[in-house]
């Protein structure tokens, strides 16, 4: 196989809502990091596709319920577009459809929690050249992932490279030492610097830019435990959640307004459990860099006011 000396350009078609409070920031993502086209549904986006010159290499369906897009018209979108890469974003209401319900073929689904971590990390890997997941069908194993990954010219070196914050002290927080290991040892491998700890310990950590909490059944009564654990270790924090839902970041976000917070917390996001360590170690670099992420609970005006 021919060797490439670059991934190409993404062209994306989204298809469905982008203003949806869990979606919102994985659409902001890729309409700014890749060439964006929006269809309101499926059959606007065949429409889109017969008429207009578009040739989508990412087509991502937002969800809105189990059921609201069928087989038929799947099959439709990939008859026009052949090499196009299918994403599916699950809503909260139909997160286990892939396991219990009637998946879709060839097609990712990707649950709405980890969605902006996922696509983060697929762009990273466009940018240094290296094959992004939806390049494969679903059932590739990992030995044909590596196999593309030399033909396309993948650049390791250079893959490392983008991961910012790289050498970042991260505290790692758990009730479970198997968990707590595990965690610690995945940062360590992604270029962190990991302390790992049990959950009630608050002494705060000199240079820490950040503190991953395992936290699996979080409830809205556990929140002020959370947000001044994080606030008491690190500047910025990281949930882990066995299930979590659009509504927690908004207890999180009060709860960091309220006076009685202390002033330390600045941002907390979640991710579901079981964690992908590379969208792990995406999303504590962006939390760590110094700007608004949209779907993130932060004490700013920017979400404020």
């Amino acid at each position: 196989m021919k060797r490439r000396d670059a991934w190409p350009a993404t062209c994306t078609l989204w298809i469905g809502d982008t203003y949806a409070p869990h979606l919102a920031a994985t659409a902001e993502l890729l309409a700014g990091a890749t060439t964006w086209h929006v269809a309101e549904d499926v059959d606007a986006a065949i429409v889109l596709l017969e008429t207009a010159d578009v040739v989508p290499t990412l087509i991502v369906v937002a969800e809105r319920y189990v059921g609201h897009v069928a087989h038929a018209q799947l099959d439709r979108l990939a008859g026009l577009a052949p090499l196009a890469g299918f994403v599916a974003l699950t809503s909260i209401w139909s997160e286990g459809s892939g396991r219990s319900g009637n998946p879709w073929p060839a097609a990712r689904m990707i649950g709405w929690a980890r969605a902006e971590a996922y696509i983060q990390e697929q762009l990273r890997r466009i940018a240094a050249g290296c094959a992004p997941d939806w390049a494969l069908p679903p059932t590739a194993t990992a030995d044909e992932r590596h196999l593309l990954a030399g033909a396309a010219g993948c650049d390791h070196a250079k893959l490392a490279e983008t991961t910012p914050h790289r050498g970042a002290t991260i505290v790692v927080q758990s009730s479970d030492r198997e968990m707590q290991g595990w965690l610690a040892a995945g940062l360590g491998a992604e270029g962190f610097v990991s302390v790992a700890r049990p959950l009630d310990c608050r002494a705060p950590v000199q240079g820490a830019a950040a503190t991953v909490v395992d936290w699996p059944d979080f409830r809205r009564s556990d929140t002020r435990r959370v947000t001044e654990l994080v606030a008491a270790v690190a500047p910025v924090g990281l949930l882990l959640v066995s299930f979590p839902r659009p509504e927690m970041l908004g207890w999180l976000h009060d709860t960091m307004l309220d006076d009685a917070t202390p002033e330390g917390t600045t941002a907390v996001a979640l991710l579901p459990r079981p964690v992908d360590v590379a969208e792990l170690a995406g999303t504590l670099c962006r939390l760590i860099t110094p700007r608004c992420w949209v779907g993130t609970a932060r004490r700013t005006a920017a979400l404020t006011g």
